[in-house]
């Protein structure tokens, strides 16, 4: 498993500066937060996420799908 240094962060640091992981995960992609030098924790924006969902959404509308399935 290869982890980014440059989006990898302390468990000390992840409780006490949250605002700026979520800030990384949102500008950069997933945050791992190690823990006794393990990755532990994986921090990611769900925004995209939701982008996907909601263009899936449309699609199913459009082909007149009603075989979604809700998450």
């Amino acid at each position: 498993m290869l982890i980014d240094t440059d989006t990898t962060v302390t468990m000390t640091e992840a409780n006490r500066n949250f605002s700026r992981v979520a800030r990384l995960a949102t500008e950069r992609g997933p945050v791992v937060v190690m823990r006794n030098n393990t990755p532990r924790y994986l921090v990611t924006d769900l925004t995209p996420r939701q982008t996907i969902d909601k263009e899936c959404d449309e699609l199913a509308d459009v082909s007149g799908d009603k075989n979604t399935d809700s998450h």
